[in-house]
């Protein structure tokens, strides 16, 4: 009687068997059919910002530029005498605005040498005139603020640098930042102080207050620079 029990016993395994290999391969995961990714489609680069590099540098076209590259070799080397003889037969009237603003920079030019720096910065002063070429106006400016530095004015110094540092070549930018930078640190805190509300030029008082900011060393010195630099990003 216990074989008969015994081959139910065994069947009734082996289906048990078979449903549960079934049931599991059913379940099991189907492989899933592979997507073919589509190219995406490349955005459109965006231009790169135009970098502001200032004015040229190229002098304006003249009728007279051999004679003033001339005349500028001669001073490079000192010698006032043969710049005097070579500008001298060039008319002074019906001259260009550009063509008499140059003439009298080298005629300046020709005043420092001879020691005369008050006529030079006179001369240069009255070059201050908007229409002439920036090429021409950046060379003014910078013998002008030559003339400053030697002088030890370094409050005009400091502000003339910050002007021409507005418009100068790209290249030179760094120079002329650490130029105003150090002739405010030349100058005198008084005066310093006096000049503050007597601008009303934002970037020229960020300057100066920036300058008095590191004068003044206390416990909120940080919090001043921070608030500083929010102000003058």
């Amino acid at each position: 009687m216990r074989a008969p029990h015994n081959r139910h016993t065994s069947a009734t395994a082996t289906s048990l068997f078979l449903l549960l290999t079934l049931f599991l391969w059913g379940c099991a995961d189907k492989p899933k059919k592979q997507q073919v990714e589509q190219p995406t489609k490349p955005q459109p680069e965006k231009p790169a910002p135009a970098k502001d590099e200032g004015i040229s540098t190229t002098l304006p076209p003249s009728e007279y530029r051999t004679t003033f590259n001339s005349a500028e070799q001669a001073l490079a080397k000192f010698d006032w005498m043969q710049a005097s003889v070579l500008l001298d037969p060039i008319p002074t009237q019906a001259l260009s605005a550009n063509d008499s603003a140059y003439l009298a920079y080298l005629q300046a030019r020709i005043q420092f040498i001879l020691g005369n720096q008050s006529e030079a910065l006179a001369e240069l002063d009255r070059l201050g005139n908007s229409r002439i070429d920036p090429a021409l106006r950046y060379r003014i400016l910078s013998f002008k603020h030559y003339i400053l530095e030697i002088q030890g004015d370094s409050l005009a110094s400091a502000q003339l640098a910050d002007q021409i540092l507005r418009t100068a070549p790209g290249a030179t930018r760094p120079a002329w930042k650490r130029s105003v930078w150090r002739n405010l640190q030349r100058t005198d805190r008084d005066a310093l102080t006096t000049a503050l509300p007597a601008t009303a030029d934002p970037q020229w008082r960020g300057w100066l207050e920036l300058t008095l900011i590191t004068r003044t060393q206390s416990a909120n010195t940080r919090q001043q620079l921070t608030r500083w630099q929010t102000e003058h990003a």
